[in-house]
């Protein structure tokens, strides 16, 4: 898909109503250029992961996942934040592990199990160090 030169300007709910994920993702891309190789691939695994935990969820008549973009695009492009483990970590909304349960509602796997997955793609868990917080 082609999308304009001007993406990086537009407002979030145009981007989401015009080019939907697709053009969320790339104005992310484009958030992220700033970023050293490294960040990027790391903000990108986090994407990815998201992408998976998600793929079967909605947020009103959207994939939620396009609420996480427009989040992490929000915390890098209008709050400015380069610590490239905040727009993971806030994007996700992922909470706490329980022992015996997933991290997220409806995941099978262990709580201890999917903390050990979210934190290999660089993305802290509630309670858990690393955690970065806009507070």
């Amino acid at each position: 898909m082609d999308f304009p030169s001007y993406l990086a300007t537009m407002p979030m709910h145009a981007i989401t109503e015009i080019y939907g994920e697709a053009g969320l993702r790339e104005r992310f891309r484009l958030e992220i250029e700033r970023f050293d190789e490294a960040s990027r691939q790391r903000l990108g695994d986090a994407l990815t992961l998201a992408a998976d935990l998600h793929r079967d969820d909605r947020r009103v008549r959207e994939p939620y996942l396009n609420h996480l973009l427009r989040v992490a695009i929000r915390i890098t492009h209008h709050y400015e934040v380069d610590d490239v483990d905040v727009p993971p970590g806030e994007a996700a909304h992922l909470p706490p592990a329980r022992p015996g349960r997933g991290a997220v509602r409806g995941d099978p796997r262990p709580g201890p199990g999917r903390s050990r997955l979210i934190t290999r793609a660089g993305v802290g868990v509630r309670g858990r160090p690393g955690r970065s917080r806009l507070t």
